[in-house]
């Protein structure tokens, strides 16, 4: 996200996180972001266009995991939180996972007390920052403490995932341990803790239904496919004749036995066999073609069960007519 010019991201597997829902508020941008058991990410920052010497914190699910700044010539090199250092002299760092929150349905139980309103994100705060006063003190790595406890399943999160560090990880480039005495030096500190010069917050959710129902992503689009020609059914621009074959006549009125004629007369075909049924349609369609200049010459398949015979009133000069099994297709040169 960008936010004036200051620039986070949260990456996985080498790619920021696709992130929707982008809504700014004053110095304030916040986004939804998928999230993934087991997956590893790390969080980044920077600033663009400035020099100015900044500091960014770094909190997951309300507990701050990362401190940093850039100043001078590092003023505008982003600055990468993978995880959190070891406390030991191994060198290494347990990058941050997302994993699923602990439930507990026992009111016996006890929990930790906790505030869990910032479950589920993660959020960099950028500050202008200047040095402080010089001091002798023994630099201490950063104590972190995750919601790693179970909690109740009424306090239970819709995204029902948390944050924790994973095993550790060698690092690339260890850093340098020193014996000598503390040198005297200067700390970076913020010159108004209470004005960020932007915030930005990533809320991370793994339940896609409940962001597609909030209108906070898109719903899957269904792929459309052609619809198949049906087997009964073949057309031309000149008529339509539509059969079924093999439809036992039940003697009533339905679908496979009703024909009309030109002068909107209802036939109802009974069981009278196939050529009952073939003679009815014939004086159907000679009715209906009364009016034309030339008469279509039609030739009807005695052994087929044919339903609905429709022909244009268009005027025509010439038809011929094809049986392709109980299909009867008509087709003519129209001025």
């Amino acid at each position: 996200m960008l936010l004036g010019n200051y620039e986070a991201l949260v990456q996985c597997d080498g790619a920021p996180l696709p992130e929707h829902g982008v809504l700014v508020e004053g110095q304030t941008v916040s986004c939804w972001i998928p999230s993934q058991v087991g997956k590893a990410f790390t969080i980044s920052w920077q600033q663009h266009g400035r020099t100015v010497a900044s500091r960014g914190y770094v909190s997951v699910d309300g507990t701050c995991v990362g401190v940093a700044t850039r100043h001078g010539n590092d003023a505008l090199q982003r600055q990468v939180h993978k995880g959190v250092d070891s406390n030991d002299l191994e060198h290494k760092y347990h990058p941050f996972t997302f994993a699923p929150i602990n439930l507990t349905d026992n009111p016996a139980l006890p929990v930790k007390k906790r505030d869990i309103t910032s479950l589920g994100t993660i959020v960099v705060e950028i500050f202008e920052a200047e040095r402080g006063r010089e001091c002798m003190c023994i630099r201490a790595g950063l104590q972190v403490n995750l919601h790693d406890d179970p909690i109740h399943e009424r306090e239970k999160k819709l995204g029902g995932h948390r944050i924790l560090l994973g095993a550790g990880i060698k690092r690339e480039r260890p850093a340098q341990v020193s014996s000598r005495p503390a040198k005297p030096h200067r700390h970076w500190r913020r010159i108004d803790p209470n004005r960020p010069l932007a915030t930005f917050r990533f809320k991370y959710q793994s339940n896609a239904e409940f962001l597609q129902a909030e209108g906070i992503i898109p719903k899957p689009v269904v792929p459309i496919t052609d619809t198949p020609p049906r087997d009964d059914v073949l057309s031309n621009r000149n008529g339509r004749i539509r059969c079924k074959s093999n439809v036992e006549d039940t003697g009533g009125y339905s679908a496979e036995n009703h024909v009309q004629n030109s002068s909107g007369e209802d036939k109802i075909i009974t069981d009278e066999g196939k050529d009952g049924k073939a003679d009815l349609i014939r004086q159907a369609l000679k009715e209906k073609t009364t009016q034309t200049k030339r008469q279509p010459q039609i030739s009807i398949d005695s052994d087929s069960d044919v339903e609905l015979i429709e022909v244009s009133k268009r005027r025509r000069k010439d038809y011929t007519s094809k049986v392709y099994d109980d299909v009867i297709v008509l087709s003519s040169d129209d001025e």
